[in-house]
């Protein structure tokens, strides 16, 4: 999610792109002034291509919408503030050479057509750092869920002459840029109710179409998500696919949206045409916790995986022999969610409550600490294990249910079977 440096970092993304386009043109040539500034008096003396932000909307889309995989049904939370900014690009030519001018300008318009759709490592690499409340926070607009696209802005000559005249400066000819959207985070706290107890259960339809399919999985917790294990032998929860016609499995696939690559799983005994057994690893996290994130094939991660099987299937051809192909299932989503490992350590003197989780989380991932009423966000930089929070002093005396929300998944705090389910006691901090 984006915060307040998501303004600024578009306009470097931008001015980054067009310094990357036009490597004929000198750095200090593009910038980012307003036109009277960047062309006083009118003069043009040299090569320069001008990028202004001279407005920003709210977007109407976006303004009453919670973001997504991180509000959950019955939790309260201030909406994004969404925008839309506009760009003015200017340019002039050395020596006020109109033809020069318009040259660049065409030029710029063709780099900015040529990224209609930004993309993260291109916002990555223009990243902005500033201090925000004392502490040196980082652009991460590249994280937002919204991809940011540049629409050409069809201005008449009217308002470009309105536009001009407010800068005091002779008019020069222009495009204009609609940026959206921008989606800052709202800093208010976001209150998060716990779950209710008593869910009503869904039962779908039995399908049985002539091929491989996957109908539902089955999870044995009430909160729809599994976990891996805890590291211990056989701890690793056991989940089972329901489908048809799923003999002869060879490996079931577990495709996370931050790998490039997917998981595989082999059937537990016990499976047939009609259900697949599997176990989540006990050992979700290398030896190590070296090296860069995501370049670890056998790496497990919180988050929504998309799961398919396939099958080996035998085809009978028209000279009588057989031929066996694999054809793979639809996919269905599985929530892994992060597993709190006991005990946790909280130190009175400095608020500060460390938590052991699995599987370990990337810097990428967004983590946050669920206590009462307040969120409290994860600054990890490393991929780890071990996560501290500082518990803020206006939080009274007593004890609290707590859970570990990563990329919108929250740590399993409820147990047991409907209809007795109940929250579980060993997930409690004691704030003396």
């Amino acid at each position: 999610m984006s915060n307040a440096l998501a303004i600024a970092a578009v306009t470097k993304t931008l001015r980054q792109l067009l310094i990357q386009g036009i490597p004929d043109l000198p750095n200090q040539n593009v910038t980012a002034k307003p036109p009277d500034r960047a062309f006083p008096g009118g003069n043009a003396t040299t090569d320069q291509i001008n990028l202004f932000l001279y407005h920003t909307i709210v977007n109407a889309a976006w303004r009453n919408r919670d973001l997504p995989n991180q509000i959950k049904p019955g939790e309260t939370s201030q909406q994004p503030l969404a925008l839309n900014l506009h760009y003015l690009i200017s340019t002039s030519g050395a020596g006020d050479d109109e033809i020069l001018s318009h040259q660049w300008l065409g030029i710029a318009m063709s780099v900015l057509h040529d990224h209609a759709v930004l993309s993260r490592e291109e916002i990555r690499t223009a990243i902005i750092t500033a201090d925000i409340r004392g502490e040196s926070v980082n652009s991460d607009l590249h994280e937002q869920v919204e991809r940011v696209r540049i629409t050409p802005l069809p201005l008449g000559l009217e308002d470009l002459s309105k536009l001009w005249t407010t800068f005091t400066t002779p008019y020069r000819v222009s495009a204009a840029y609609e940026v959206s959207v921008v989606l800052i985070e709202s800093t208010r706290p976001v209150l998060t109710p716990l779950p209710v107890l008593d869910r009503n259960l869904l039962i779908e339809p039995n399908l049985s179409p002539p091929f491989p399919t996957l109908t539902k999985i089955q999870i044995p917790n009430p909160q729809g998500a599994a976990r891996c294990g805890d590291g211990s032998l056989n701890s690793g929860e056991i989940i089972t696919l329901i489908g048809h016609h799923l003999d002869k499995t060879t490996r079931v696939r577990f495709q996370h949206p931050r790998r490039q690559e997917p998981l595989q799983l082999t059937p537990l005994t016990g499976s047939s045409a009609t259900q697949i057994i599997l176990r989540l690893p006990d050992n979700p996290d290398p030896e190590t916790l070296a090296g860069e994130p995501l370049q670890d094939p056998n790496q497990w991660l919180v988050g929504v995986y998309k799961i398919s099987v396939e099958v080996n299937r035998d085809r009978p051809q028209p000279d009588g022999t057989t031929i066996t192909e694999t054809v793979t299932t639809n996919e269905l989503p599985l929530a892994i969610a992060p597993r709190l490992i006991l005990p946790f350590n909280y130190n009175s003197v400095t608020r500060r409550l460390t938590l052991t989780c699995r599987p370990r989380v990337l810097p990428e991932q967004r983590v946050m600490l669920l206590i009462d009423n307040y969120q409290l966000i994860s600054n990890h930089t490393i991929p780890t294990n071990t996560l501290e929070f500082t518990l803020p002093t206006t939080l009274a005396p007593g004890e609290y249910l707590i859970r570990l929300r990563v990329d919108g998944i929250d740590s399993l705090l409820v147990r047991g079977t409907p209809p007795k389910l109940e929250f579980d006691p060993n997930q409690k901090v004691s704030v003396p």
